[in-house]
């Protein structure tokens, strides 16, 4: 006879992940604006945070995927 387990897991976002996500939609934005910028006023400053604002969204992915947290419940069901 085979005993049946019930397993409940849940997923949440730490702090991090949060941030990760903020960065991820804000940081576009803000490129967008920078090149708008450079188009009208070529300079250092919207390249500077043209590059910025790039490498903001390559560490929102990676603050996404670290800044999960896990949570699992395990219930025995009975006996097959």
């Amino acid at each position: 006879m085979a005993i049946t387990y019930k397993v409940e897991t849940r997923q949440e976002l730490t702090d991090e992940g949060v941030l990760g996500i903020w960065m991820l939609l804000i940081s576009p934005i803000v490129n967008g604006l920078a090149w708008w910028f450079h188009q009208s006023d070529p300079g250092w400053l919207p390249l500077a945070v043209i590059a910025v604002s790039g490498m903001t969204f390559l560490l929102g992915f990676v603050l996404l995927i670290v800044g999960r947290g896990y949570d699992s419940t395990i219930t025995q069901i009975g006996f097959n």
